[in-house]
Formats: C-alpha cells, structure tokens, sequence
C-alpha cells in the first residue's frame, strides 16, 4: 500500500507517451498464467521470443515467483535476454531480492545489479495530509483530533487508511452522527489499526513535551498555573488520552494528582485549539512524530 503499483504504471504510461512500443508492463500474475499456459501448449519459445523482444520490460510482484522453480528457470532466460540486449527492466517487488523466499541466487544477483530504491512508509505530517485529502474527497468531515488519530494508528499502508476513511464515511452515512474521535475510536476498535501503540506510557509522553518545551518535568507536573507551563501540561494530557487511551482519572492522577475534570478539560481546550491555532497543531504533529514516529 506505499504506491509500487502506482509508480510502475506511471513508468509504463510515460514510455506510452514517448512512443516507446517495445515497452511491455505486466503484472507477475498475469506473467505467471501466460508462461503456465505456454508449457501447457508447447508455445514456450513463441512466448518466451515475445517477451525477450522487450526494450523496456515492466513486471509487477514480482516476489510472486517464490517457489515457482519453473517459470523462475524462463524468466531468468527472458531477463537475461534483454539484460544482454542493454534494455530497461523495472521490478517491484515487497521485499529487497535477497529477502524473497525460495528464489534462486542467480535471480537474485541479477535483480540486485541494477538500483534498489525503497518505498519508506509516510511520516506522520504526510499521513495527516493523506487522511485530509481523502476525506475530502469523499465529503467527510473529520476534526483535526480524529485526523490525528487516525495519523497516528495507521502508519505503514495507505490502503488500511483508506479502508479506515470508507468505513467511517459509511457509519457516519448510515446513522447520521459526526465523525468525532470517540465515534471513529469505536468504528474502527480491533479491526483495522495496527497495534503499534506497544511502548507508548503517560511517562514517555511527559518526558517528551518537557523536552519539547524545554521545561523541567517537575515545573510540568507541578501546581503552577504559569502561561509558559499551562498549555505544555494540557497539550501532555490531550497526549495521553489520545495515544495511550488512558481513562481521564488515570491521566489527571499522573499530573500530581489532579481530578479527572482537569485532564477532561485540558483535552476539550486542545482540541480547540487544534481547528484554530495552527502553531498548536503543529506542536502536536511534531510530538506525535517523536513519540510515535
């Protein structure tokens, strides 16, 4: 769900473009069943002449072909074929070529000489822009908290963000009720996130708003109610509602023993502050980021 797919097709539209009709795309899948079928029919030469006249040959999954010792042996000859040739062959693949099981070395050394670039997950401020675009997309209105919930729980596949915005859409269209976090955290409970939040304590969250803010954790924790603290210590309560799912009680006792009301209200007043103040919803990213990259 990083965008492999996307960006191989884009490659073969682009050779479209530029007039390149020696170019072939072609999923593994579809690969496999043509080469399946050729040894059926005695017609491996044929399909085998086909492909090797490639200049410039795409394939798609290519992990597809672990274990497939028959249609590795034809491939390694039709890879060879354009490789001595000087053609172009892009692979995509869901793991570097050393990682894919049961494929031989000499496939593996051939896919590893050429450039292996990796598709890294999105960090948190791209998945945030992510989550918004579709949304809107899909006419859902989303509070900034629900937004960065959603950022936060799903960080490594952009399909599971869009399967997490479709099924939100879907509730909020067949009960009539917003998409608030409380609704979304509900939707959404054991099915789609990723259990990713293992590690994630109200002290770690503490430690990183005092270094955020420069503060010492005990002014943070403390009874002052100075300008320069107070907002630190709600934004660490909104943190610790919102990243460890604590109930409010739990949070305001962390605080030095505050009452569940103060850390109710502390969160009320970031999420205000969110949808107003763009440098507190920048604050948070950037927490977030650091707590839970």
């Amino acid at each position: 769900g990083l965008g492999k797919t996307h960006l191989i097709q884009a490659i073969a539209a682009e050779l479209r473009c530029c007039g390149r009709d020696r170019s072939l795309y072609i999923p593994s899948d579809r690969l496999i069943d043509e080469l399946m079928e050729s040894f059926k029919n005695r017609s491996v030469e044929q399909v085998r002449k086909r492909l090797s006249s490639a200049r410039w040959l795409l394939v798609d999954d290519i992990h597809f072909l672990s274990g497939r010792q028959q249609i590795q042996e034809e491939f390694y000859h039709i890879f060879d074929a354009i490789y001595r040739q000087k053609g172009q062959i892009v692979l995509t693949s869901d793991r570097p070529p050393k990682e894919i099981p049961q494929l031989p070395q000499r496939l593996v050394s051939r896919f590893g000489d050429g450039a292996i670039v990796t598709l890294a997950p999105p960090c948190l401020r791209t998945r945030i822009a992510i989550i918004r675009h579709k949304a809107a997309r899909l006419g859902l209105a989303l509070r900034p908290d629900s937004i960065l919930l959603l950022a936060s729980r799903i960080r490594t596949n952009v399909r599971r963000m869009e399967g997490a915005l479709n099924r939100i859409a879907a509730h909020a269209a067949m009960t009539g009720h917003p998409a608030s976090w409380d609704r979304v955290e509900e939707v959404l409970r054991d099915t789609l996130f990723e259990d990713d939040g293992e590690g994630i304590t109200i002290r770690k969250i503490q430690q990183a708003v005092s270094a955020h803010y420069r503060l010492k954790p005990s002014l943070l924790l403390g009874a002052t109610r100075a300008g320069g603290v107070a907002l630190p210590r709600q934004i660490a309560m909104y943190l610790c509602r919102k990243l460890t799912g604590s109930p409010f009680a739990d949070i305001g006792a962390a605080f030095s023993g505050r009452d569940h009301t103060t850390a109710l209200h502390a969160c009320k007043t970031v999420e205000g502050l969110l949808s107003s103040m763009t440098e507190t919803r920048e604050a948070v990213d950037e927490l977030v980021a650091s707590i839970r990259p």
